[in-house]
């Protein structure tokens, strides 16, 4: 997966900008229920993601490749050794695929993730992250309903 500008030019990046290296803990979001309600998450979970701090943690590794984790209900989502453009194979807790792809794109200065599910109502999950000031935005959509989560760096 590379971004492509208008003029058919790859404005992605193999590397990411030190600012997006560090951990992460959310502070606040935007319409984050109503993004969940769409991707049809059960009230209870819910309500309980809306009180959850999570967390982000994003590190470079001698050799050029990245984790990337997010922390939440006292359990953490990694992806190892994960290496821009190239899709890599995440297994969930209940068994399930996903394929995910990392690119930073240069001209919106934001890191990409595009999640490919392998099975359920939404099959592909664009959500970009981003800087506003100090401030990590995670920026995601489902059916025109748009959640933000603000993060702040804690390291």
């Amino acid at each position: 997966m590379v971004a492509i500008n208008e003029n058919g030019t790859d404005v992605s990046l193999w590397e990411l900008p030190e600012k997006f290296l560090g951990t992460f803990k959310s502070k606040e979001s935007v319409n984050f229920d109503a993004f969940l309600r769409i991707r049809e998450i059960p009230t209870i979970i819910r309500k309980a993601l809306k009180y959850i701090t999570f967390c982000k943690k994003i590190e470079k590794n001698d050799d050029g490749t990245y984790n990337i984790s997010t922390s939440v209900f006292g359990s953490s989502y990694k992806c190892r050794r994960i290496t821009f453009n190239r899709p890599s194979v995440m297994c969930s807790k209940d068994g399930s695929k996903r394929i995910i792809t990392f690119y930073y794109d240069v001209t919106s200065d934001s890191l990409v993730e595009v999640m490919q599910f392998e099975n359920g109502c939404f099959k592909l999950q664009l959500s970009y992250y981003y800087f506003d000031g100090e401030t990590l935005v995670w920026k995601c959509c489902a059916q025109n309903v748009s959640a933000k989560r603000f993060y702040k760096r804690v390291d």
